[in-house]
């Protein structure tokens, strides 16, 4: 029966989901379907990382992938240390401007933190060299600052 109202779906979904009758029917079509699961288990992400053949290439172009959004963030936030003008990538760092970095990991997992700067949605992020987030999060300043301000 299709829900003409997005709420009422939601709340006939999460009735489903208490009443506990969808674990019930996982645990029987697993039981119906070992082959399938079995299927399933052995196109995982896990067995394939570990499989010493095909892991090689996973790992690589996985490490691929993350530096190629890592990079295409860093592009995104200015691409060189706001501080010192470091442009690589291997000393950038991103910085909470607020210096709440640690409370918006606890509220939103570390996960969805690093999703939101790899989207390049957020607004208070920027981008430091590792001295130079090291020394705010140490000292409350970055000595490159300081550095200008006494020429």
């Amino acid at each position: 029966m299709p829900y003409k109202n997005p709420e009422d779906k939601k709340a006939n979904r999460q009735r489903y989901k208490e009443s506990g009758r969808a674990d019930e029917l996982t645990k029987l079509w697993r039981a119906n379907n070992p082959d399938r699961v079995a299927a399933y288990k052995a196109r995982s992400w896990k067995n394939i990382y570990n499989d010493p053949e095909k892991g090689e290439e996973y790992r690589y172009k996985m490490r691929l992938y993350k530096l190629t959004r890592r990079i295409t963030a860093l592009v995104h936030y200015g691409g060189k240390c706001v501080c010192c003008g470091e442009t690589r990538v291997e000393f950038l760092t991103f910085d909470h401007m607020n210096n709440d970095g640690n409370k918006d990991r606890k509220k939103n997992g570390i996960t969805k933190v690093t999703l939101s700067i790899w989207r390049m949605t957020r607004t208070d992020i920027r981008v430091l060299c590792y001295n130079g987030n090291c020394s705010h999060g140490f000292y409350g300043y970055c000595p490159h600052e300081r550095e200008r301000s006494e020429q």
